[in-house]
């Protein structure tokens, strides 16, 4: 598999990264000559890590400034001179690898053998999704933002074969996560997926039940107005005595499950003269703004006081 714009195959060796052939000597004993590989890896252009392997052999003598010449043969019809060589192999495969050295007329051949198998190639890694939520992905440069079923943001990147891409599934408000589809390790909100070919991912969200926030008031003795940043809820109110009442305007509105809906009083003509209060839906607060996490049907109670 060519990997943008290079041929090359991933050469893996069965061993360590460094691997170095020891000759036995005279009366068994190990010499220290031989040919040593090491792999050097490439990075390619995407914006994860992609490795196309490259090797570095070196003939190892306990005399260099003897050698006349080094000879190599990679064993894919590939040469090369020098005690030191680069090779990258355009094919998979068993390769001997061989050096003849040469001293002065004398040769002695070092070899060794090492498997070339298929590059760790790029592929496809999509996500989509049903319903409405955000996908975010690592290493994968993944962030799909999914909206009544229609796909939108970074919802496609490159991984490498034999990958684990880890995605995450956060629900909008109003949504749940449900499920995974042709994710190979589900397990909740995530997924942990080994990749082996092109894939698409897809998180599958639900919807909630929509739940209601009304709003109603209590010990009003002038102009009272509470209003909602979202929602549409403006409700307002003014002498009501000790009578707790619902106002006149959008005094109730449905909102999706899970939906923070920010509350804010306002006493005569909106200038805020009044001390307000809210409660019913939090503790008591002398703040005049209020948050509600709008998780099941709620009654939050408007309260002015001269």
């Amino acid at each position: 598999m060519a990997i943008q714009g290079c041929d090359y195959k991933e050469a893996v060796i069965g061993l360590l990264a460094l691997i170095s052939l020891l000759l036995a000597g005279a009366g068994g004993s190990v010499t220290s000559e031989g040919i040593e590989i090491t792999m050097t890896q490439t990075s390619v252009g995407f914006d994860n890590t992609f490795v196309s392997q490259s090797f570095t052999f070196k003939a190892k003598v306990s005399d260099p400034n003897e050698v006349d010449s080094y000879d190599w043969d990679f064993g894919d019809g590939s040469a090369g001179s020098g005690q030191i060589v680069t090779h990258v192999f355009m094919s998979t495969g068993t390769f001997e690898i061989s050096v003849t050295v040469d001293r002065s007329g004398n040769q002695k051949t070092f070899s060794t053998t090492i498997i070339i198998k298929e590059t760790l190639g790029s592929f496809d890694f999509s996500v989509d999704g049903t319903g409405s939520g955000t996908i975010t992905g690592s290493p994968a440069s993944i962030n799909c933002i999914i909206t009544n079923d229609v796909s939108s943001g970074t919802c496609t990147d490159k991984a490498a074969k034999d990958s684990v891409q880890t995605l995450t599934a956060t629900a909008v408000p109003g949504f749940q996560f449900d499920s995974w589809l042709n994710c190979s390790n589900p397990s909740g909100i995530t997924c942990n997926h080994l990749v082996t070919a092109d894939t698409t991912i897809t998180a599958n969200f639900v919807a909630l039940p929509a739940v209601t926030l009304t709003i109603e008031f209590q010990e009003v003795f002038q102009f009272f107005r509470i209003v909602s940043d979202t929602g549409g809820i403006d409700c307002s109110i003014s002498n009501a005595g000790s009578t707790r009442i619902t106002g006149n305007g959008t005094c109730s509105a449905d909102f999706p499950t899970g939906t923070i809906v920010m509350l804010t009083t306002n006493g005569p003509g909106g200038s805020g003269a009044l001390s307000r209060f809210i409660k019913g839906c939090v503790a008591l607060t002398s703040s005049s703004t209020i948050s509600v996490t709008m998780n099941s049907d709620e009654t939050c109670i408007g309260t002015g006081i001269l």
